[in-house]
């Protein structure tokens, strides 16, 4: 039998309808969404970033670049952790790292122009 559970982090509220247990296997819907954005071939960030209009978060090593402005300081350097070069970048996970579009809660920016 499922239960609804319900989590909240900062802005982000997540609904997990099924328990969360050793034997029923956990989900995360994260890493369901970055590998359903690869199944069905959705571009990299990068490439969203200049189908959106906007100019590309660069190419090469990523400690070695500038962050885009749409993401603060602190995610760039977590992503610069987790991704090789800019082009590697996820298009959930780099529009999940974006700024909200109206400054505050709700859509990141990316998503709002997808």
């Amino acid at each position: 039998m499922s239960k609804m559970m319900c989590c909240t982090a900062g802005t982000l509220q997540i609904n997990l309808t099924f328990p969360m247990t050793a034997s029923a296997g956990a989900s995360d819907l994260v890493a369901t969404n970055i590998q359903r954005g690869r199944d069905h071939g959705l571009g990299s960030y990068n490439s969203a970033r200049l189908l959106s209009g906007l100019s590309s978060a660069g190419s090469g090593p990523m400690s070695g670049l500038s962050r885009p402005q749409q993401i603060v300081q602190q995610d760039w350097d977590a992503l610069a952790k987790l991704y090789r070069d800019p082009d590697d970048i996820d298009l959930f996970t780099g529009g999940m790292a974006e700024i909200h579009a109206n400054g505050e809660g709700g859509t990141h920016a990316r998503f709002a122009l997808l």
